[in-house]
C-alpha cells in the first residue's frame, strides 16, 4: 500500500469512528451496571446490545443512562434560558416579540417558543448572581415581568411589562412609560408566570453536550437519534453523540448530591487567623465534580453523580423524607491518588452508621447503610495519617433509597 492509500484509509477510518454511535452505560437504582450499544429506548425501557447479548432494563429500575464519556467541564453558559418546566438551555442568541421568542441554541439549532413557556433568560455570565434576592424576584414575576439590570458589579431589578427584545435593546414598560434599555446593560429577565399553573410530570432530566439540561416528559430512540418532549410541550431530536446523561426521576431514589446540606464546616489542618474566605471557597465540597471541576473518577472509572469532599469537612443534611438505606461507592479521587488518607464517619441522628479509613492506595469500596428512622445525616471527612495531603474523598453514586 503506497503512502497516498495509507493516508486515504486513515481518513476513512477516522470518519467511521467519528460517525459511530457512542457506547451507553446504564446504572440501576441498586448500583447494577451494563454497557453496550443502544438497541431500544422508550418511556418504558432501555435495551442494550452488550458483548453477552441483549439486556433489557425497565426505566423504573434505572437511575441514569450515560451517552459516552461525561462532559469535560461543568461551566455555566454565558447565556441561558430557563423554561417553566425546569429545562435550562445554553444559548447563542435570543430575541422576543409579540408573545413569541426566537432562541439559538449553543449547538446551532433555532427554536420558536411561546413566551408562556419561558421562566427567565440570562444574558450575562452568572458572576455573583447567587446574591440576588431570587425569592423576591420570583414573587414579583407572579404579577409582572421583571427586568434585571447591571449596575457596576451589582444587579438591580424592576417589575413592569416586557414588550420586545432584540440583539441591541430591551423594550420595557415601567410605571406606564416604555423605555429602551441597551442589551449590554441587561443581566436578564423573568417572565410573568401566573400562580397555579400545573404541568405534567417529567420522567427525568437529559443533559446534552452543549450544556443544556432538558426536562423530559416522553422520549424514544429512532435510528441513531433520540426524540423527546418536555412537560411544556417542546419537541426535540438529537443524534446520540450530542447527548451526555439522562437522569431518571425515581420517586423512591434521591441522590445526595442533589440535596444541599443544612451546614458545612471546614477545618484546615493549618489554619489562618482570620481564615481567608477564598480558601473556604477553594476547599468547599463539590457536587457531581471533583475539586478541580473535572468529572469524578476513581481507578479510571468516571461517575456522573456524587460528592468530592476535602478533609476536614463535616456536612449535615436534613433528609426530606424517610429513607430505608443509603448506597455509595467510596474512595479517593484519581486527581489525588495514590496520595490521600482520611477517616470517613457517617452518622444518622446520633448513631454511627459508618466509621472507616480510606486511602488513595485502596480500591473504591461500595457501602450500604441502614437509614431506618434517620432524619439528620452527618458526613464527616476527617484527617487521616498523612496530614491533609491528597485528601479528596469521593462519595460516588451516593443515593438514598426508600
Amino acid at each position: 500500500m503506497n503512502q497516498g492509500s495509507e493516508l486515504l484509509m486513515g481518513i476513512l477510518l477516522a470518519c467511521l469512528l467519528a460517525a459511530a454511535p457512542p457506547e451507553l452505560a446504564v446504572q440501576s437504582v441498586n448500583g447494577e451496571r451494563a454497557t453496550g450499544a443502544l438497541a431500544e429506548l422508550d418511556a418504558r425501557r432501555v435495551v442494550l446490545q452488550t458483548a453477552s447479548g441483549r439486556t433489557s432494563w425497565e426505566l423504573k429500575r434505572v437511575a441514569e443512562i450515560r451517552f459516552g464519556p461525561p462532559l469535560d467541564a461543568k461551566v455555566a453558559p454565558s447565556m441561558a434560558l430557563e423554561l417553566v418546566d425546569g429545562s435550562v438551555l445554553a444559548l447563542d442568541g435570543f430575541s422576543m416579540e409579540g408573545g413569541n421568542a426566537r432562541v439559538k441554541l449553543a449547538r446551532g439549532d433555532s427554536l420558536e417558543l411561546p413566551c408562556a413557556t419561558i421562566r427567565s433568560a440570562r444574558f450575562a455570565p452568572p458572576g455573583d448572581s447567587t446574591s440576588l434576592p431570587w425569592d423576591k424576584i420570583a414573587a414579583a414575576a407572579t404579577t409582572h415581568d421583571v427586568l434585571m439590570v447591571k449596575k457596576g458589579n451589582a444587579v438591580d431589578y424592576h417589575a413592569g411589562v416586557l414588550h420586545r427584545v432584540t440583539e441591541d435593546a430591551v423594550e420595557f414598560e415601567l410605571d406606564g412609560e416604555r423605555l429602551p434599555v441597551r442589551r449590554s446593560k441587561v443581566f436578564g429577565l423573568m417572565c410573568h408566570q401566573p400562580a397555579g399553573r400545573q404541568l405534567p410530570p417529567a420522567i427525568g432530566t437529559l443533559t446534552d453536550r452543549s450544556g443544556s439540561t432538558w426536562s423530559v416528559r416522553t422520549m424514544a430512540a429512532s435510528g441513531d437519534a433520540v426524540q423527546w418532549t418536555t412537560p411544556s410541550g417542546i419537541s426535540m431530536r438529537r443524534p446520540l453523540g450530542d447527548l451526555a446523561l439522562l437522569t431518571l426521576a425515581q420517586d423512591h431514589v434521591v441522590y445526595l448530591s442533589d440535596l444541599r446540606p443544612d451546614s458545612v464546616e471546614w477545618t484546615p489542618y493549618f489554619g489562618l487567623t482570620p481564615e481567608l474566605e477564598a480558601r473556604r471557597t477553594l476547599f468547599a465540597p463539590r457536587y457531581d465534580r471533583n475539586l478541580y471541576n473535572d468529572p469524578l473518577q476513581m481507578r479510571g472509572e468516571r461517575y456522573g453523580k456524587g460528592l468530592c469532599i476535602p478533609s476536614r469537612t463535616e456536612l449535615v443534611f436534613r433528609l426530606p423524607d424517610r429513607f430505608a438505606r443509603m448506597m455509595a461507592i467510596v474512595g479517593i479521587d484519581d486527581a489525588a491518588r495514590p496520595l490521600g488518607h482520611v477517616r470517613l464517619v457517617i452518622r444518622g441522628d446520633d448513631r454511627v452508621l459508618l466509621d472507616m479509613a480510606v486511602a488513595g492506595t485502596d480500591p473504591p469500596k461500595p457501602v450500604e447503610l441502614d437509614l431506618a428512622g434517620v432524619r439528620r445525616l452527618s458526613v464527616l471527612v476527617d484527617f487521616g495519617d498523612d496530614l491533609d495531603v491528597g485528601d479528596l474523598l469521593n462519595l460516588c453514586d451516593a443515593r438514598l433509597l426508600k
